[in-house]
Parts: structure tokens; C-alpha cells; sequence
């Protein structure tokens, strides 16, 4: 395929992307927001909120550290395989900061996308402990290995221990 029609793929998608995330961008803004000033919390029916950014090619995520608040001191970064505690409602705030990339969950048919400057998120449902991959992807057209994982879904007990493990970043 030549070098201009995957350029103009890659402009169509990424219009495509835009046009969606404007469209989402209106449902989850306010929702966000809420959320944002929420602690996380390990309580059963609570919701446990992590940020997963995409960024030179892989994922990052960031989960709150013994302050249970995003973006202080205290928050560990990682870059997976990611940890989840089982039993427990979890939101991934999505965002980018480079491309456009996406994220999908086959096992639960859930799927969202990272957008730089943007926000979205994905909510996923308590699980049960197990290993949950996920593919990746970055709207060029590409492959791109680092983009696909796993989610290793453990006790909340365990989750605490692993998290408690990391240095702060």
C-alpha cells in the first residue's frame, strides 16, 4: 500500500476518533469530574479509580498510593503487567500523551480509547481473580506489542501488598 493512502487511513481514523471522543466527551465530562474528588477505596460496591495513559508506544498506569488520592506524591506508576483487586467496581481514566491509542478488553467486550488533552474512561465491573488480557493498539496501523497485556485481578488484600510494594513516582 502506498505512503499517501495510509496517510489519508490514518487522517480518517483519527477524524473518526475525534468525532467519537467529542461525541463521548459530553456524556463523561460532568461524570468525571465527580469522580476526580472521590477516594478510592477497596470497599466491595465502592469503585477503585486508576489512571492509564498511553504514551511512546506502551501503557502506564497510576494507582493511588496510602493517601488514596491520584496525582500526590505518594502514587506508584507501572508500566504491567497491571494489577486490579478482585471484587472490586475499578475506572480507568484514559488519556494519551502522544497518539491515539485504544484499549480492548476481550474477555468482558469492553473497549475505549486514549486521546492526548483528553479524558475518557472505562469502568470495569467487580471480577473474580483471574488474568484478563487486553490488546492495544495505537491508530496508525501498525502492530505494536507493547500495547497488548494483562490485568492479574488478585484479593483486595493481595492488591494492597503489591501496591504497597512499589516505590512512589
Amino acid at each position: 500500500m502506498k505512503d499517501s493512502v495510509r496517510q489519508r487511513m490514518a487522517v480518517s481514523v483519527a477524524v473518526l476518533a475525534l468525532a467519537l471522543c467529542a461525541q463521548h466527551l459530553g456524556a463523561s465530562h460532568s461524570r468525571t469530574r465527580l469522580l476526580e474528588n472521590s477516594s478510592p477505596s477497596l470497599v466491595p460496591g465502592e469503585r477503585l479509580i486508576l489512571e492509564m495513559r498511553g504514551g511512546d508506544l506502551h501503557w502506564t498506569m497510576r494507582y493511588p498510593g496510602p493517601d488514596k488520592r491520584l496525582h500526590t506524591v505518594d502514587d506508584v506508576c507501572t508500566k504491567g503487567p497491571f494489577h486490579l483487586p478482585g471484587g472490586v467496581a475499578v475506572t480507568l481514566q484514559m488519556s494519551s500523551g502522544d497518539y491515539l491509542y485504544s484499549i480492548f478488553l476481550p474477555s468482558l467486550q469492553l473497549r475505549q480509547m486514549a486521546v492526548p488533552d483528553l479524558q475518557f474512561e472505562l469502568e470495569i465491573p467487580p471480577l473474580r481473580q483471574e488474568s484478563l488480557e487486553f490488546v492495544g493498539d495505537q491508530f496508525c496501523g501498525g502492530s505494536h506489542r507493547r500495547l497488548s497485556g494483562r490485568f492479574i485481578v488478585e484479593p483486595a488484600e493481595d492488591f494492597r501488598r503489591w501496591v504497597s510494594s512499589c516505590e512512589p513516582r
